[in-house]
């Protein structure tokens, strides 16, 4: 096979060993299933795809420095905000990226490249990201991310030093979300945007009709759009097209429709096609302004958010031979929460249940749904997804 042009990511726990002792004897299991399940979620997430597991990380391919340099910042956010629930969390986790020729082979990669990354990734630090200067040149002067220089590092298996950078990141907490609102009526846009402006949100711009929408966002970058369902010039189903425009061109974009009427077949027909950073609610739920913002923060880190009403009309149908019928009703509970885009702790919280009586809950929910740990896409998701197909 002739060589490519790849961008190539490498991750590794930091002091596994000691990350292994402290979980007991299903540490191998709680790292195959939690840990690489997130490092995968979120490089899907990201445009990346996985080549490989190294044992306690990946090896993923991206379709660009910028995609890449998304997901590495994407991975360290959602670790360092990790609840306690998680058994991984905190700075722990050293990324390497770098980007050149390669070759593949069956379904792998070999090149200088490929080793770059890897030498890169083994000499970062916990919580750091470390870049080639081919990627850093890639990523262009419009790039999102700052980068610092690290030195000229000499990485076992190069002939020569690399040029190293550390890319720049902040703690979710510290970096305010950046958000663009579209709605024809510029009292509600002016409302939401006071709103989640005192939430802690930026407001990256304000727009009356989805061509102004496309604009914004193509300029922006923003990490959020909310959009009203229907808009200017027709008022039937202009938001959508647009979120699905963006869902195309930007799915590391999350997107947040609202509606004023229960139109639940339209927007989950959008979902079908793009299970992550998307949600769906009611106009009334702004006024809740809790239940608003954590919609907007679940999509963000790459969840879904689906209004309680449209959850509760599907819950109540019925179908012959449709898996979902085999769940019991506390199963169903467990599922309809996790439409809503609850995290396990916040279902435990809502149901009265131990987290990991919530954990047995999905575990036979994903044996009953046929998702195994090795299928396509976050089971999480796919679950979901399985929900709200139903017809």
């Amino acid at each position: 096979m002739s060589a490519q042009t790849i961008v190539v990511l490498f991750t590794d726990l930091v002091s596994s060993t000691k990350l292994l002792t402290s979980l007991g004897p299903n540490g191998p299991e709680t790292i195959a299933l939690h840990h690489l399940a997130v490092l995968e979620e979120l490089t899907r997430a990201n445009g990346g795809v996985v080549i490989k597991n190294t044992g306690d990380g990946i090896m993923a391919t991206y379709p660009s420095a910028a995609a890449a340099l998304d997901g590495a910042v994407a991975i360290q956010r959602r670790l360092d905000g990790a609840v306690a629930a998680d058994p991984v969390g905190g700075r722990i986790v050293r990324i390497g990226i770098s980007a050149g020729d390669a070759t593949p082979v069956e379904s792998d990669w070999f090149g200088s490249c490929v080793v770059e990354a890897s030498r890169l990734c083994a000499a970062a630090h916990g919580g750091q990201v470390l870049v080639s200067e081919t990627l850093v040149r890639l990523a262009g002067s419009a790039s999102r991310h700052e980068f610092k220089s690290a030195g000229r590092l000499a990485l076992t298996g190069l002939p020569q030093p690399t040029e190293a950078y550390e890319v720049a990141w902040a703690a979710a907490e510290e970096r305010p979300l950046s958000v663009v609102i579209s709605d024809d009526n510029a009292l509600l846009r002016s409302g939401i945007a006071g709103l989640l402006t005192n939430q802690g949100f930026r407001v990256a711009g304000e727009a009356g009709d989805a061509d102004e929408l496309m604009a914004l966002v193509d300029s922006r970058q923003p990490d959020l759009v909310v959009v009203d369902i229907r808009m200017p010039p027709t008022f039937t189903l202009e938001g959508i097209r647009a979120a699905a425009r963006i869902k195309e061109k930007h799915p590391e974009i999350g997107v947040l429709i609202l509606s004023q009427y229960l139109e639940s077949r339209e927007a989950l027909g959008l979902l079908a096609d793009h299970t992550e950073r998307f949600g769906y609610l009611l106009k009334d739920r702004v006024a809740d302004v809790h239940e608003f913002v954590t919609a907007l923060k679940t999509i963000a880190g790459g969840g879904t958010a689906i209004d309680r009403e449209v959850v509760a009309r599907l819950l109540g149908r019925r179908r012959l031979n449709d898996p979902i019928e085999s769940l019991t009703p506390r199963e169903l509970e467990v599922l309809s929460l996790m439409a809503e885009g609850l995290s396990n702790q916040a279902i435990s919280d809502r149901l009265s249940l131990g987290v990991r009586t919530v954990e047995a809950h999905i575990a036979a929910i994903f044996a009953k749904l046929g998702l195994e740990p090795e299928a396509e896409g976050h089971r999480r998701v796919l679950a979901v997804v399985a929900f709200l197909r139903r017809p």
